[in-house]
């Protein structure tokens, strides 16, 4: 909270800009090495086979259904 408040003390210009020139490359750093770990961990590939290959079999009028409501919410 100590950080937020001193962020936010500062403005705009002087706060909020310069945490995000710091923040935002560490938070991609961050992300970039979560993938590789969770791509490392046991059954990972299969998994990233299961997302990245889909299979016909599983697709019906209720499973697109189901996709288009939860893109119009």
């Amino acid at each position: 909270m100590l950080a937020t408040f001193l962020v936010v003390i500062r403005g705009v210009k002087e706060g909020i800009e310069k945490a995000s020139k710091i923040l935002m490359p560490i938070l991609i750093v961050l992300s970039v090495l979560i993938a590789v770990y969770s791509v490392t961990l046991p059954g990972a590939l299969e998994g990233v086979k299961y997302f990245f290959l889909p299979s016909i079999s599983n697709f019906s009028v209720q499973t697109v259904l189901g996709a288009l409501g939860q893109m119009f919410y």
